[in-house]
């Protein structure tokens, strides 16, 4: 697999993520639907397809590349990473269809069920500070002569996280009765938090249809992603800060803004403006829906009537 750094960054081609897509089959990462809302089109005036990652394998995408990674270690090498949830129980669940041994090292605040659905697919936890976590993994995995993993600066990670967008835009084409000459979608928003979904996505948006407009969306008190773009440098988030959507609480790292950055120029649109979201309307759009449509949904897919500045 090309995982060169250029600029500070890893690179990933659209020959990963089609490879990460035949390599992950094998081992139970599926197809998820695609699904549409007549009452969100009329809310929103558009017409609107959300990427149904609920149904994946551990129930988020993490699955795809946390499987896409183990499948490229060499047979058998155990596998250590941190997280405090979703990429936890993804890459306990690779290490297990892989046939490897997977130590995961959480946050010792982390939600009992995402503990125990980690010890569930096999895995042995570690404990430790929160802010901990990172050094806590590198030790681990030295002392271990394991893999180390990271949720979203990794470029298989990447790769596999890419197969999202691979998918939808196949998907939305067929359901639409699109040739292969019409772009099948005009705007595609992927949540940010610590930024592989996002790298993978536009990497593979872009290359097959340059002028789709690809935009990250993070909660407006975890916007470090939106302030890293516009600075060009890492911005961390205030001391504290905290949202409702817990899966967008990690920050993006050095080579994950790198490789947004070198995917987007300033004479491109790779990663459009990053948008934020306002606690107000997330808490809206969860009681509209019973709190299942965006928190389940890892990614939004829009087919815009008309285009967003």
């Amino acid at each position: 697999m090309a995982a060169l750094k250029e600029g500070g960054c890893f690179v990933v081609s659209m020959a990963d993520i089609s490879a990460a897509r035949d390599r992950i089959r094998p081992f139970g990462i599926r197809e998820t639907p695609m699904h549409s809302s007549t009452t969100m089109d009329t809310l929103s005036g558009h017409e609107l397809f959300f990427k149904c990652e609920l149904f994946q394998r551990t129930g988020s995408f993490k699955a795809r590349g946390a499987t896409n990674a183990a499948a490229l270690c060499p047979p058998g090498m155990p596998m250590v990473t941190h997280s405090s949830g979703n990429h936890a129980q993804a890459l306990a669940f690779a290490a297990r269809a892989t046939g490897r041994a997977a130590t995961i090292v959480m946050p010792n605040n982390a939600p009992a069920p995402k503990r125990a659905a980690t010890e569930g697919y096999g895995a042995t936890l570690r404990l430790v500070r929160s802010e901990d976590r990172a050094s806590a993994a590198a030790l681990a995995a030295e002392e271990l002569g394991a893999e180390l993993v990271h949720p979203s600066e990794d470029p298989r990670v990447i790769a596999g996280q890419g197969t999202v967008a691979l998918e939808a835009l196949e998907q939305v084409a067929s359901s639409l009765g699109m040739t292969g000459h019409q772009q099948p979608l005009d705007v595609l928003v992927i949540p940010v938090g610590g930024g592989g979904l996002l790298s993978g996505c536009a990497v593979c948006c872009k290359t097959l249809w340059p002028e789709l407009v690809v935009v990250g969306a993070e909660p407006l008190a975890m916007n470090d992603a939106c302030r890293s773009k516009r600075a060009g440098e890492l911005q961390g988030n205030k001391a504290g800060a905290t949202t409702i959507a817990d899966g967008l609480r990690t920050q993006v790292t050095t080579h994950i803004l790198g490789l947004i950055k070198l995917t987007c120029p300033a004479t491109t649109r790779t990663v459009g403006p990053i948008k934020r979201i306002f606690s107000g309307l997330f808490l809206a759009s969860s009681a509209l829906t019973r709190g299942q449509w965006f928190a389940t949904c890892a990614t939004l897919y829009l087919r815009l009537t008309r285009t967003i500045s």
